[in-house]
């Protein structure tokens, strides 16, 4: 690695820290997803239980242990705090951006590399997924990484890669279940079938990954906790994990059941301004396809084909959130900073011209958006309404530098003016978005802690209670449950209940007694007690 190398890698370091740290921990618990893994962490450490997850202190048996483990290992560093809680997520998401780089370095000019670790950083779903506890910044660091050194063992003549690729894939066995290795696998496998001319070329390449070796480095990493949990849990875990949380979200029985073109619109808005350029590099991407067998383009046809794998196979699964598909990203950027790369090379001004009058065109529609159809919704952020028109000047400035054929320059601006419009605006909006939404909630929590009420929840997505009070705050997950627990409950209970819901048990076929004994925004602290 060259000196000027290592210098940019520090570079990147720098700017991933600046882009995830700052606000880290500056708002509340996101329910649910991000209150599930900072409580069920939290309550681990708390019992001193390492082995099974918990929440509302009983065991919870839907994901594997290894996000988990990161972020007990975080809290014991930082104590126990939302910092602590996203730490590892952002921790993962400044080491893609540097694994990015150190990857496609290898095979690749400096600029390319460069610009592949900036586009990635720059994109706001990358960003935003980088400052929650989540499973997918982690699953996205170790399935990256696991491709990537498959894929430099087969391109170079370090063929012990193969071992600590295997390593990690067992890693994200443990972050994610199966799936951590199927997407690991499936686009190296896509690969190998478009760049081998026959099937023998094709069963070599494979033999040369040592797959059986593989395989039982994946089992001894990931195999002792998932026997141990099993056991321990009678089989219970196998059941949640195996038969609910996986077989039920790939056969669409379970939730978030969304489209088939979902990740369409998710990627090319969670990636702009840099999905246009994904867009313009299709020329590149089937030129290189053509030309399968020549050395120079295994990179991009290894790169497109990963993304488009997994991009595919998260589009036929029925159940879709818009942080699963983070693990198409890093090789997206790869495929984005050579075709900007060689863009710069070639000074192709015409190619890209196109993009400009885009990004405009967006500028344009985005404000009576917000003002129309999401003005209540767009109300709490008009604090970062400099921001937004400094970075339309910006994509003014690009179209005018296109213009003059200075595309170096256009390409420089146009990365510098995203970097810094992310970095700003994705935890500025969270800060906000959780002040406007979710804090009055979080308030009243704090307030029964310091009263010393033990109340339940009318809903079943707020972990964030149990880790604001650090004890249990147990859900109603229904009005039938709702029912039962007041005919076990004669003489009340104490619940805290949207105002929307509070409406809703008034009109339930039996009377209720209902005491509100402190409000906060749209939550209240109530005493419920059945009428008979």
């Amino acid at each position: 690695m060259k000196k000027t190398d290592g210098n940019l890698l520090l570079l990147l370091a720098f700017l991933s820290a600046v882009c995830f740290l700052p606000l880290l921990g500056s708002f509340g618990i996101f329910d649910p997803s991000d209150g599930w893994y900072s409580e069920g962490a939290r309550e681990m450490l708390e019992l001193g239980d390492y082995l099974t997850p918990h929440l509302n202190y009983k065991p919870w048996l839907e994901k594997p242990i290894l996000v988990y483990w990161l972020i007990i290992a975080s809290y014991k560093t930082f104590g126990v705090s939302e910092f602590a809680a996203r730490f590892p997520s952002a921790l993962c998401g400044t080491l893609l951006v540097l694994g990015t780089f150190l990857f496609s370095r290898q095979f690749v000019s400096q600029r390319a590399s460069f610009l592949a670790a900036i586009t990635l950083l720059s994109s706001p779903l990358f960003l935003v997924v980088g400052h929650f506890a989540l499973t997918d910044m982690p699953l996205a660091l170790l399935v990256s990484a696991s491709a990537a050194l498959l894929f430099s063992a087969l391109r170079t003549s370090r063929q012990w890669l193969i071992y600590p690729a295997y390593v990690v894939a067992g890693l994200a066995v443990l972050q994610k279940g199966p799936i951590g290795l199927f997407l690991t696998g499936i686009g190296l496998l896509l690969y190998l079938l478009v760049t081998n001319r026959s099937p023998k070329e094709f069963l070599q390449s494979v033999l040369r990954l040592n797959p059986f070796v593989g395989i039982l480095i994946v089992l001894i990493v990931s195999l002792p906790w998932y026997v141990t949990e099993s056991v321990i849990t009678k089989g219970a875990f196998l059941q949640e994990f195996f038969g609910r949380q996986t077989f039920s979200r790939i056969s669409g029985t379970l939730d978030h059941l969304l489209p088939f073109w979902f990740y369409i619109p998710v990627v090319l808005a969670g990636t702009f301004p840099w999905s246009l350029f994904i867009i313009g590099a299709a020329k590149q991407v089937i030129q290189s396809l053509k030309d399968r067998f020549n050395d120079n383009q295994q990179l991009i046809i290894f790169c497109f084909l990963s993304s488009a794998a997994i991009f595919l196979f998260f589009s036929l699964v029925p159940s879709k959130l818009p942080t699963y598909i983070i693990p198409v990203l890093p090789t997206a950027a790869v495929v984005t900073g050579i075709y900007l790369d060689r863009l710069i090379q070639s000074g192709r001004v015409k190619e890209i011209f196109w993009t400009a009058p885009i990004m405009l065109i967006f500028a344009a529609i985005m404000p009576f958006l917000a003002m129309g159809k999401f003005a209540q919704e767009a109300k709490p952020f008009a604090s970062l309404t400099v921001v937004a028109v400094a970075l339309v000047l910006s994509w003014l400035a690009y179209l005018i530098l296109l213009v003059k054929n200075k595309l170096q320059t256009a390409i420089t601006l146009l990365t510098a003016s995203s970097l810094i419009a992310v970095a700003i605006c994705v935890p500025v909006t969270l800060t906000l978005y959780q002040r406007a939404h979710l804090k009055d909630f979080q308030d009243l929590v704090i307030w029964c802690k310091s009263a010393d009420i033990h109340p339940m929840v009318f809903t079943s997505l707020k972990p964030s209670a149990s880790f604001y009070t650090h004890y249990a705050v147990p859900p109603i997950t229904s009005d039938e449950h709702f029912a039962k627990l007041l005919i076990e409950n004669k003489n009340g209970m104490q619940i805290l209940i949207s105002d929307k819901k509070l409406q809703n048990i008034r009109v339930l076929p039996f009377k209720t007694n209902i005491q509100t004994v402190r409000h906060e925004g749209a939550w209240n602290l109530a005493n419920v007690r059945l009428v008979q």
